[in-house]
């Protein structure tokens, strides 16, 4: 009976630890979702043209790649993975946050790359973890992860774009410093601490 009840306890933790990196990952992309939104807006605001708002997602994706193999390389060494997944979402939250307060171009574009190491971070820690804790269900496992990461990446523009109907857009992306700061916390003080993630 008690090896029973061993086992429960176990599967609610992989069960609460998959709720938990879903969620986290949606806030991730929520981050992401709200960019073509804001994008036309600081293109009126500091008079950009096409090539200057596409070189935004370049520069978030040139520092994505070097993010993407230092975190995977710094996970297999250090592990401390909840707190490079609680790094990864506080980090969006400032970065984004502190656009309000942008006035120039190379400051937004300064703080759109820097927001890319938080949305790069996540995955070299997050995926590994689903692969051990669901060994017989990895794709879907990887499949519940990536549907909170597209539900909140759909939902971003909408509700956002809703807000800046009647809240200026510095207050509207100032109030993103939250997502990412309290969903960090929770990951710090609320993910099992069984799943290797000391």
């Amino acid at each position: 009976m008690q090896f029973n009840v061993g086992r429960s306890t176990n599967r609610q933790k992989r069960i609460w630890s998959l709720g938990l990196l879903s969620s986290g990952h949606g806030v991730a992309h929520w981050y992401m979702g709200i960019l073509p939104v804001l994008y036309p807006i600081l293109a009126l605001e500091l008079g950009l043209n096409y090539s200057q708002i596409g070189l935004f997602d370049s520069a978030r994706g040139a520092v994505g790649v070097v993010i993407s193999l230092v975190g995977g390389y710094l996970a297999d060494v250090f592990g401390m993975r909840r707190w490079f997944l609680s790094f990864s979402l506080i980090s969006l939250g400032i970065c984004t946050a502190l656009l309000s307060s942008s006035e120039t171009y190379y400051g937004v574009l300064l703080l759109l790359a820097l927001g890319g190491i938080g949305n790069s971070l996540w995955h070299p820690y997050a995926l590994p973890m689903l692969k051990r804790m669901f060994p017989q269900r990895r794709s879907l496992a990887t499949a519940i992860h990536d549907a909170g990461a597209n539900s909140f990446h759909g939902i971003a523009p909408i509700v956002v774009g809703m807000l800046l109907g009647f809240l200026s857009w510095r207050y509207v992306v100032s109030l993103h410093l939250w997502p990412g700061l309290l969903m960090g916390i929770v990951i710090i003080f609320a993910m099992p601490k069984s799943e290797g993630l000391l």
